[in-house]
């Protein structure tokens, strides 16, 4: 849900395939907070206001991370206050503007 942010673990291995036992290593995720945990896992908070499917995007001392996974952020739930009410024409045209006092009448 967009705004609402998603928390998953990251674990390091080395080329020979070993966890790594340390931390250190220079972890970002694009739309995200990165905790070193100092044991080889890295904490991700993943937090995107984007509507869609997108590639959580992570890179490890400089170079991109491949098979990272894609997430579908969906609209949150209607905020009144962001809300606003446009009366328009036919032709898409604003028949007023924020300034202006409005009174509905409901028959």
């Amino acid at each position: 849900v967009a705004g609402k942010s998603l928390t998953f673990k990251l674990v390091c291995f080395d080329s020979a395939g070993n966890k790594k036992a340390n931390g250190g290593d220079k972890v970002s995720c694009v739309d995200g907070t990165v905790t070193d945990k100092g044991d080889g896992t890295y904490e991700i908070v993943f937090l995107s206001n984007v509507i869609g499917n997108q590639r959580i995007q992570i890179t490890i001392n400089g170079e991109t991370m491949q098979g990272t996974p894609e997430v579908d952020v969906s609209p949150a739930e209607v905020h009144l206050p962001n809300c606003q009410v446009s009366l328009m024409s036919a032709q898409g045209q604003s028949l007023i503007s924020n300034k202006d006092k409005v009174t509905w009448e409901v028959s």
